[in-house]
């Protein structure tokens, strides 16, 4: 008996010592007023509509944090960078966050071309990145402090795919895509899964960003004999100027959209009566009753004038990040004062903490989950715009499968 005692004394001094020393190893420093959350944010350029409506998402999310007592009892700040919408605006406001500001976390871009530019700097820095690129060359670079917040292309096609040939039973399909990494990905993996239909597309058309004349491209689309059209792009913009002249060109077909022409917020707005009878794969739709979306419409709805859409995933990732922040215990309380780990162990604590998430649904407008190359998000929702609004026709979660 006294030898199992002394051996449990040895045990229990062993653990104390690892754990005061791995204790002591951070050299922990008082907190801060607030705990700063970076943002590589589209404020001017091109985008900036867009960035506008991601900025609001993001606002209404640390509102909701710092009402709930904050990280610990620290509320969250915003230091966000304008990135113009472009790769060197983008490497430079996030080099800013990363060690001018020393932000802990970082949102970039919902723009895969920009998240590829953005990629070895991100790497580098060792600092948590959030963003909304979905494009599928995004996942293939195996970044393992980037964490995507859409469902990739890949499995966004997959689905894709099957409604246009399973629900709206087409074979005669033709393509429309934006020239950047999201529009190219998309478009080749809807190629992809159409094959497995044994479905290939009459023609395939392709415009740069910004484009303002799209009747080459849907004039070709039209002498295909195509009955449905199916477009990636990733500029909402676009989206509606192609609806429009759609409509105008008199291409009586079924159009199937990537996330961007569900945008009630830009694309319905421009393309107005011409965006009716359009389908739209998206993130989340203002239509769902989900509690938390009817929340977060309402807010964006009479604070802005703006809608749930694909840029929400803003709202769920910082409701996430807060929670991977408070469960990483970046910020303790020692010897009854408030203190934070130091940026560097702070950001290694939070993508590990990230990389733990596991059907989280808490405050968010859908569930998430962590899988093995960073992506949280696998769910999609098919609507048609009826009446400038969305009808919800099914959700699929990938996960749940």
């Amino acid at each position: 008996m006294k030898k199992f005692i002394v051996g449990l004394f040895l045990i229990l001094s062993i653990m104390l010592t690892c754990f005061n020393t791995s204790t002591a190893e951070i050299d922990w420093q008082p907190a801060p007023e607030f705990i700063e959350i970076g943002g590589s944010m589209m404020v001017t350029g091109l985008t900036a509509l867009e960035g506008d409506v991601e900025l609001r998402n993001w606002q209404i999310a640390v509102e909701k944090i710092n009402e709930n007592g904050g990280i610990n009892g620290i509320p969250v700040k915003i230091v966000y960078e304008d990135n113009q919408g472009t790769n060197p605006g983008a490497i430079a406001s996030t080099n800013i966050l990363a060690y001018d500001h020393d932000v802990i976390a970082c949102f970039i871009t919902v723009k895969s071309t920009i998240n590829h530019a953005l990629n070895p700097l991100i790497a580098e820095a060792e600092m948590p990145a959030l963003f909304g690129g979905s494009a599928w060359s995004v996942r293939e670079l195996g970044n393992p402090w980037m964490f995507g917040f859409r469902t990739n292309d890949r499995n966004v096609a997959n689905i894709m795919a099957k409604y246009i040939v399973e629900d709206l039973g087409h074979t005669k399909v033709a393509s429309i895509h934006s020239d950047e990494a999201f529009g190219q990905g998309g478009n080749e993996e809807t190629i992809r899964a159409l094959k497995e239909y044994g479905v290939e597309p009459l023609t395939v058309q392709r415009f740069q960003r910004g484009t303002l004349d799209y009747t080459a491209q849907l004039l070709a689309i039209k002498q295909s004999g195509a009955e449905c059209i199916f477009s990636w792009s990733a500029n909402a913009e676009d989206d509606g100027i192609i609806l429009r002249q759609v409509k105008q060109l008199g291409l009586d077909v079924d159009f199937v959209g990537s996330a961007s022409y569900g945008s009630l917020d830009i694309t319905v707005k421009i393309a107005g009566d011409d965006a009716e009878g359009i389908y739209s794969v998206i993130d989340m739709s203002p239509a769902d009753p989900n509690p938390v979306v009817q929340y977060v419409d309402k807010k964006l709805n009479d604070g802005f004038g703006y809608r749930v859409s694909a840029s929400t995933w803003v709202y769920d990732a910082m409701i996430i990040l807060a929670d991977a922040i408070e469960r990483a215990g970046v910020v303790q309380e020692i010897d009854g004062k408030k203190m934070i780990m130091p940026v560097k162990d702070a950001r290694i604590a939070i993508r590990d903490a990230l990389k733990e998430v596991k059907n989280f649904t808490e405050d968010t407008c859908k569930p998430y989950t962590c899988d093995e190359i960073n992506d949280l998000s696998h769910s999609m929702t098919i609507v048609k715009i009826e009446n400038a609004n969305h009808r919800v026709i099914k959700t699929l979660d990938l996960m749940a499968e």
